[in-house]
């Protein structure tokens, strides 16, 4: 094969161009490209389809590093101008990246250096094609949107400060073109963890790239942090003989036991888990700042139930052997937040039923609340009477609903600094302790995404697809059902209950329910 069609091959093929590029080593030093595992497979991922990608990734596997190596190589082999942009919400991280990129300009081969028509902090022009890389922000004036790019390299999108925006950003700006966005995770809830979920669905043309960390073949020791032989046992064949149970259900070897032994050491058992990750569930259960940690859940169920736009769910019909509390959370109904419905069983604590609709007026709420509490025997209602709280309350009165919650002092109850700790403690004991623990999926995720902010105050992620608003409704139905007390007397028949409900019901304008 003659130098000219070696050169062509090596052009057409990115897995024989990219080890012509030299990276700098962790020692400092300029060395050739060498593509490990999960390099090749992100490569395979670009080759193979035309979806964007979302990848999380493990700290230190070179994502970065092989997203810039390929972009960089579809630059230089493209006959027409395209643009290819790196986009992160600070120009210092864009700028990093493209100092990365003049690396693998410098280190080429003299011959196949070709004149360049820009090269400044922020852009590189090929003189040819006059294809460029341009290095931008969200943070400069009108971001991307004075560009459009064939390629956009959205880095550590999960700590992006407006991520929708940046997001917006990037997708108003691609031309056909393709949007690799990779990070590792922030918290439980971050935009770049919705993405991966719906790319999990196989929704919005995503495809997910994840890599645990006991892929990475670096990652694994032959001896302990402090080389002390008496801090680990093994027996003739070299395996660990003081394993955790923990350590006994996951599938690594000697060494990479060893491996997590040392960086747990140095990190901490959640920073480790979010930094190098198992699983997608290791990513994002481990916050630090989480409320509700992953030992406060340890004993929830998760029920698969979907819950559709103002539908109520039943998940346990009534019972007359029991009593009943409902919480209400009121949103404006104007297609944000949600009105939320929650059924608590006084018995069992476990969720009887709940409602949810981010469209329905104030009067079509409080229709639901009247057939919800009817449905439950009477059951007391607890509506929160913060802002548009106070309309719901009204329109109950007004109608004459007698079994409202009430304080030692007749008043409604006010989510303010002091209740809203008090009432999440409550919910938080409840959960930890398996008095509550069969949860629909949407309670389950919402209560893994509140956190602790920078204030010391319990919040929530502000860009996520949901507001909260199904663990305040359960965390107001467990403050009702105190004021609730269990029947004590024999009950009716249950025919003769049906039939007194029945009638209950056909005063009420509700009637659209779904069981489970």
């Amino acid at each position: 094969m003659s130098v000219m069609s070696k050169l062509k091959a090596t052009l057409a093929d990115p897995f024989k161009f990219i080890p012509l590029l030299k990276i700098k080593n962790k020692a400092g030093k300029m060395v050739p490209l060498k593509l490990n595992s999960e390099q090749i497979a992100i490569i395979e991922a670009f080759e193979s389809g035309n979806e964007d990608l979302v990848i999380l990734k493990s700290r230190q596997i070179g994502s970065s590093t092989v997203v810039s190596a390929y972009l960089f190589w579809k630059w230089y082999v493209s006959s027409t101008p395209i643009t290819i942009a790196i986009l992160s919400h600070k120009l210092a991280s864009s700028k990093h990246i493209l100092n990365m990129w003049f690396r693998f300009w410098d280190n080429l081969p003299l011959p196949l250096q070709r004149p360049l028509l820009v090269r400044n902090t922020i852009e590189m022009k090929l003189k040819d094609t006059e294809a460029e890389v341009i290095a931008v922000s969200a943070e400069g004036k009108g971001g991307l949107r004075s560009f459009t790019a064939n390629y956009i390299h959205l880095s550590e999108y999960a700590f992006s400060p407006d991520p929708e925006e940046l997001k917006a950003t990037a997708v108003a700006s691609l031309n056909e073109g393709r949007l690799i966005q990779e990070s590792t995770a922030n918290r439980y809830g971050d935009a770049h963890h919705l993405d991966i979920l719906k790319a999990q669905r196989g929704e919005a043309g995503l495809k997910l790239l994840f890599f645990p960390w006991s892929l990475h073949d670096e990652y694994t020791a032959s001896h302990p942090m402090d080389n002390d032989p008496k801090s680990f046992c093994t027996d003739e064949g070299g395996q660990l003989t003081d394993l955790t149970d923990e350590e006994a259900d996951l599938d690594l070897s000697t060494g990479q036991i060893l491996w997590r032994r040392m960086k747990i050491q140095q990190l901490g058992k959640t920073k480790f888990k979010r930094e190098y990750p198992l699983t997608i569930e290791d990513a994002y259960g481990s916050t630090s700042n989480a409320y509700f940690s992953e030992e406060d859940l340890r004993h929830c169920n998760v029920l698969s139930i979907p819950c559709e736009d103002d539908e109520i769910v039943t998940i346990h019909p009534y019972s007359a052997n029991t009593s009943y509390g409902i919480g209400v959370d009121v949103a404006a109904g104007v297609g944000e937040d949600s009105s939320t419905i929650v059924v608590l069983d006084k018995a069992t604590w476990q969720i009887a039923a709940m409602w949810q609709s981010n469209m329905c007026s104030i009067s079509e709420l409080v229709d639901r609340i009247e057939w919800l509490s009817a449905t439950y025997g009477g059951a007391k209602c607890l509506v929160e009477g913060n802002s548009i709280g106070i309309a719901a309350l009204t329109e109950l009165r007004s109608r004459g609903f007698r079994s409202l919650w009430l304080d030692e002092d007749s008043k409604d109850w006010n989510t303010n600094s002091k209740t809203k700790w008090l009432m999440f403690e409550a919910l938080r004991e409840a959960v930890r302790t398996g008095c509550i623990r069969d949860l629909p999926m949407i309670i389950s995720q919402e209560l893994r995404a509140f956190f602790i902010n920078d204030k010391g105050n319990i919040d929530y992620p502000q860009h996520h697809t949901t507001h909260g608003d199904s663990v305040i409704a359960l965390a107001l139905a467990l403050q009702c059902i105190k004021q609730v007390s269990l029947p004590t007397k024999s009950q009716l028949p249950d025919w003769v209950a049906q039939v007194k409900l029945s009638k209950a019901q056909k005063n009420l304008s509700y009637q659209s329910t779904r069981r489970y």
